[in-house]
This record gives structure tokens, sequence and C-alpha cells, in this order.
């Protein structure tokens, strides 16, 4: 698990479960890296004639899944877009997932990830100001119709779309869940340059 954090405080805690990076200078050398780790994924897929990871599996392999999870999306640097797209849109089939979030989506922004935004199969939409927000999360002006209830959301899936109900993990509980977790041994796979005072020694 990556965590792109540019607050640099929301997800400390998981510091030793992820890697965490709270630089935004960092980010163009881990997608780089990213894309890196997926063409040797691919040249491995390739010679035990697997299309897919899940394919690689069945046949008795091993091969860790990777989920780089993006807050602020907004806040991403430009000249890290284009490894971006490219991890978008080849990146499932060996195993790189990314999640991503905004609290913050406007025309600026989302006209430059237009692009980035189509390759996300699964989005959800909590209440926006209007609806232009909603569309350019959704595609449509549901969510600037949902009822003031606190977590309601629109869950969109393909073309498949659903009024959901989310649930609030305080970081206190969220906290607490992760001391008492089993101990998990985090993956080495992906190394970037970040001074040491921002991330636990390895």
């Amino acid at each position: 698990m990556i965590i792109i954090d540019p607050k640099s405080t929301e997800f400390d805690y998981l510091n030793e479960m992820a890697l965490v990076v709270d630089e935004m200078s960092q980010v163009k050398g881990l997608f780089e890296s990213l894309n890196k780790e997926m063409d040797k994924r691919k040249k491995i897929l390739k010679s035990a004639s697997c299309a897919k990871i899940k394919k690689y599996h069945e046949k008795g392999h091993q091969m860790p899944y990777i989920v780089l999870i993006i807050d602020e999306w907004a806040d991403l640097p430009e000249d890290a877009q284009d490894s971006l797209w490219r991890l978008l849109r080849m990146g499932r089939f060996v195993g790189v997932h990314v999640i991503a979030a905004t609290q913050r989506p406007s025309s600026k922004v989302f006209e430059k990830f237009g692009d980035l935004k189509a390759m996300f199969l699964g989005r959800i939409c909590f209440v926006v100001a209007d609806i232009i927000n909603s569309r350019m999360i959704l595609d449509s002006d549901e969510a600037a119709h949902l009822p003031a209830i606190k977590g309601r959301a629109i869950y969109k899936c393909g073309l498949d779309k659903l009024e959901v109900q989310t649930l609030l993990l305080e970081p206190d509980e969220a906290i607490k869940l992760y001391n008492n977790r089993p101990m998990i041994a985090r993956s080495e796979l992906i190394k970037i340059e970040q001074p040491r005072k921002m991330l636990s020694p390895r």
C-alpha cells in the first residue's frame, strides 16, 4: 500500500504498514517507479503465458497487489500526470490499483484530469454545492440533489448508479483499530528518495 498524503498528517500512523509520501516533489518519481514495476510485471506475466495477475495466481505463482491511494488528487503536480495516466490505463491487469480522492473538484483541475477520471470504473460522490461539480465526478447532477444526511453519497460503477450511506470512522478510532491489527509485513517493492525526517526508517 502506498499513500500520497499532501497534508502530511492524515496517514502518519500507517507508516509501518504503508509507504506514506508527503512531499509532492517526490510524486513524479514515485509514479515513474510504479511504471517500471508495472513493466516488469508485464514481462513476468508474458513469460508465464498469463494475460492477467489473477491467472498468474491461479497457476500457483505469487505477485502481491499494489494499492496506490491518492489523497487530495487536485494537489498532484502537473508533471506527474502522464505517469499516472499510464498506471490507470494498464495497471489493473498486473495488480496495480489506484484510489483517488479530492474535496474540491474544480473545472480547472478536471479539465486537465478528464482523461484520467475516465479510467476510474468506480466513483463515489458526496453532496456537492452545484450541478456542475456533480457532473465533474459522476457525469450526472444527482450528487447536487442528495438529502442533507451526513455520509450520504452516490456510488457509480460503470453505467450503474446507487444512492448509498457511508460510515464515519474518526481518526482516533482508526488508530485504535490499527494498533489492534494482526502484524503483516510491509512489501518493499517501491523505493523513492525522500528525507528520512518525513518517513520512518525502512
